[in-house]
């Protein structure tokens, strides 16, 4: 997905349910959440949301497990990521919060630069 906008979200959520069906797996209810979360992130805080940026996505079928790999173009220029710490009048910086809630386990890939999610399948 070149020149990552947040239109790109709706179609990386179809493509992650369209997939499992395709391989007839059930999507779990929290997925499109998980999709959603995870891909504007790369786009809002990565270089996946600049030009010449781009997202890629992974999807994986584990026994009892889906694990789904958001790899983005890496980290913008002069930004450090960091873990946000919302106060209760805050609008934003909750979802890492609730991807750690929903999942079984998430967290930066090895290789490049991304994060992964597992969840019940």
């Amino acid at each position: 997905m070149p020149g990552e906008d947040l239109g790109s979200v709706s179609k990386a959520r179809s493509w992650v349910t369209g997939t499992l069906l395709r391989w007839e797996v059930e999507p779990p209810e929290e997925l499109p959440m998980l999709v959603s979360e995870l891909v504007t992130n790369a786009i809002k805080h990565t270089r996946s949301g600049l030009p010449d940026g781009r997202v890629t996505l992974r999807l994986d079928i584990y026994g009892d497990r889906i694990r789904l790999v958001v790899k983005d173009a890496g980290p913008r220029p002069g930004r450090r990521v960091r873990r946000g710490d919302p106060s209760p009048e805050d609008t934003h910086g909750r979802g890492l919060l609730l991807v750690e809630a929903l999942s079984l386990a998430w967290g930066p890939i090895n290789t490049g630069s991304g994060v992964f999610v597992e969840i019940s399948r």
